[in-house]
C-alpha cells in the first residue's frame, strides 16, 4: 500500500497488489466496508504511487519497475484517460487552482497540465546533485515543493506567477 484517499465515501487504495508490469494489474482497489474490490477492471497498469481525489475525478500517478514507464491517469468514474506524461522518474502530483501539477526533480521541472499538454517551468536547482521530489502540497494560495539530494535539500513554491526559493542548502 503506497497511498490512500477517500473516493465517493469509500477508502481508495493504491499500491502494488499484482504484477506491476502487467497491462491489467490490480493496483487500484477500494474497501467497501466489507471487502476489497477493484475500482475498475480496465485500470491501465503500473504500481500506484499517489492518488489525488476530487469530487468528480481521481488523478493517479503510477510507474513500473525502475520507472521504465511513468504514467499520470485521470479516472472520471467511467474510464481512465492517459494524460501522456512525457518523462520517466519519480514524481509527485498535486492540484493547485483546479489544475494538475507534477513536481519532477530529476528533470528540474514543475509541470502544469494544460489542455492536453504539459507546460514546463524550470526549477532553480540542478539535478546534477540528483534531487528526489519528496512532496508537493497546496497551502497559502501557493503550491509548495521540497526535494533532497546528495547532501543537499531544496524547498520552494509556485504562486501562479513564478517560482520562489525558500531554502536551498547543503548539510
Amino acid at each position: 500500500i503506497l497511498d490512500l484517499d477517500v473516493y465517493k465515501g469509500e477508502i481508495l487504495i493504491g499500491g502494488e497488489f499484482g504484477d506491476p508490469d502487467s497491462s491489467r494489474s490490480i493496483n487500484l482497489i477500494f474497501w467497501n466496508s466489507n471487502k476489497f474490490e477493484q475500482l475498475a477492471t480496465d485500470y491501465p497498469g503500473g504500481v500506484v504511487q499517489q492518488l489525488i481525489v476530487t469530487d468528480s475525478v481521481v488523478y493517479i500517478y503510477s510507474n513500473t519497475i525502475h520507472n521504465i514507464t511513468v504514467n499520470v491517469y485521470k479516472w472520471d468514474n467511467i474510464s481512465f484517460m492517459d494524460m501522456n506524461y512525457p518523462y520517466k522518474g519519480f514524481i509527485r502530483i498535486s492540484l493547485f487552482n483546479n489544475d494538475l501539477f507534477v513536481f519532477d526533480a530529476f528533470y528540474d521541472l514543475l509541470l502544469k497540465y494544460n489542455n492536453g499538454k504539459w507546460d514546463e517551468m524550470e526549477l532553480p536547482f540542478s539535478s546534477v546533485m540528483f534531487y528526489s521530489p519528496f512532496d508537493l502540497v497546496t497551502w497559502d494560495n501557493k503550491i509548495w515543493f521540497c526535494a533532497t539530494g546528495y547532501f543537499r535539500y531544496y524547498m520552494g513554491y509556485y504562486d501562479g506567477q513564478g517560482i520562489d526559493t525558500i531554502v536551498a542548502a547543503s548539510f
